[in-house]
């Protein structure tokens, strides 16, 4: 402040300095001589060096003073920035430090509760992520877990919301493919022993009942003159042991049917065994120019009534025509399964150009023969035999099995697989333990035609060298199923 102050004055003090200078120079000069003027001029140059020396002196000292304030500004300045920085660098260094110490309880307020934000989120998640584990494991662990009637497990998700797992389940095994390993394990057993005179057992059909015992109905010699086969039926506990045989089916004189009554096929529903089999009245091309018919009983062993083409009597009408060249073997060799509240009847048909296997459909009705509605053709016909159909509930796939090359040294057993029941591909073959001039296989299924993958089966087929000399055997199958 005081400095300031001191610069107007010094100023003026030159100034008048100046001025008396300037007054007495004229005085000197009149009383001196030219001599006298250069040394006066001389001095008067040295004061104005000397003036001008005081005040760049002066401007010094003031440009000094100015430069010391502004110094100790700036170094106040410094100094207050220098600890604001100070204050900010130990809170920025201070986390560093603790990190290296791994001491996050002291950092930033912020950062301490996002850390523990984060910590909570990945801990419930980690909880989560294990229940829904666990829920799984039990789920998968009961999925095979069923109830004394069958019934498939249901979960409940929520309310009027249920998670059905066993259909999961079966859904995820349609996106893969089925494949099947079928062995025949031992020789199994020969029910029925031709002889050097004649006689044959052969196309059992053979029904698996509730209590695990066993009904069978097989094709068997008729009178050896006008009627040429009948059909007969066998009860067994254990598929070893079986009853005294009961001709349970013959044709009916006069009728279309009079000639032979030969391979059975019989499924159960609404009270009544339906037994299909194969007829014909063409006595003079024996064996030829056959079509499908069916009769039904309260009970396996009959008596049984015949389908006259509008209801039940003993004046039989074909339950599937066959109205192709006469020199053609025709339609017949009938397997049943019922499936979806429709009786899907399985039928071969093979003429004078070749054959293949064909379906048709009906009600569950009284009168459902009136009720056939015909797809056509779901297998070829190719070096297999006749085909027994089964549905598989489980793995909700169809199942055809047949003898392959029938008749010859190289007969085996055939199974044919498919989705839907309407398209069979070939799938596996077994020719171990099988018998040679193996022919017309029947396997056994349960009254409505199914099996599950679990079930152990037994296959019935005739087999023997000589024409109408044939032994029957029963075998058991042992299938295994693989998704791929």
């Amino acid at each position: 402040m005081d400095t300031k102050k001191q610069k107007p004055s010094e100023k003026q003090d030159s100034s008048k300095k100046k001025t008396t200078a300037k007054k007495q120079e004229p005085v000197k000069k009149q009383k001196s001589s030219n001599a006298k003027k250069s040394s006066d001029q001389q001095k008067s140059t040295q004061k104005k060096t000397s003036s001008k020396k005081k005040e760049t002196a002066e401007k010094q000292d003031t440009g000094k003073k100015k430069e010391t304030v502004e110094k100790q500004k700036t170094e106040k300045k410094k100094e207050s920035s220098k600890t604001n920085q100070s204050k900010k660098q130990d809170v920025i260094k201070k986390p560093k430090t603790k990190e290296t110490v791994k001491t996050p309880e002291k950092q930033e307020p912020v950062n301490r509760q996002e850390s523990k934000t984060a910590s909570k989120k990945q801990k419930s998640y980690f909880v989560l992520a294990c229940i829904i584990f666990m829920g799984l494991v039990l789920l998968i662990t009961l999925a095979h877990h069923r109830s004394s009637k069958g019934e498939p497990l249901i979960v409940m998700i929520k309310e009027n919301e249920v998670f059905d797992l066993d259909a999961y389940i079966k859904e995820s095994q349609k996106k893969k493919k089925l494949t099947l390993k079928v062995d025949v394990p031992d020789e199994g057993v020969t029910i029925f022993y031709t002889s050097e005179h004649g006689g044959y057992r052969y196309g059992p059909s053979i029904v698996r009942n509730e209590d695990g015992s066993l009904d069978a109905w097989f094709a068997s010699p008729g009178n050896n003159s006008t009627e040429w086969d009948y059909i007969t039926y066998r009860h067994s506990e254990d598929g070893v042991n079986w009853s005294q045989e009961k001709t349970v089916l013959k044709p009916t004189k006069g009728s279309k049917d009079r000639c032979s009554v030969c391979d059975p096929g019989v499924t159960y529903f609404n009270g009544y065994y339906y037994l299909a089999y194969t007829a014909t009245a063409d006595a003079g091309r024996k064996g030829y120019n056959n079509s499908a018919f069916v009769c039904r009983s309260k009970d396996p062993d009959g008596p049984f009534e015949k389908w006259d083409g509008t209801g039940w009597s003993d004046d039989p009408e074909p339950l599937i025509a066959y109205e192709g060249d006469p020199n053609g073997w025709g339609i017949g060799e009938v397997s049943f399964v019922i499936r979806d509240k429709e009786l899907l009847v399985y039928y071969t048909y093979f003429d004078i150009y070749g054959g293949y296997e064909a379906l048709a459909r009906a009600d569950l009705v009284d009168d459902w023969p009136a009720t056939l509605r015909f797809e056509g053709s779901v297998c070829p016909r190719e070096h297999q035999d006749s085909l027994d159909v089964v549905y598989v509930e489980d793995l909700e796939v169809f199942l055809a099995f047949s003898i392959e090359y029938r008749m010859t040294e190289s007969s085996r057993i055939i199974v044919y697989l498919s989705e839907d029941g309407t398209d069979f591909k070939k799938a596996e073959t077994a020719k171990t333990n099988v018998m040679n001039y193996a022919h017309n296989l029947g396997i056994s299924k349960g009254l409505d035609g199914h099996i599950t993958s679990k079930d152990t089966l037994l296959a019935g087929y005739g087999y023997g060298r000589g024409w109408g000399r044939w032994s029957l055997k029963i075998q058991e199958l042992a299938i295994r199923y693989d998704y791929k």
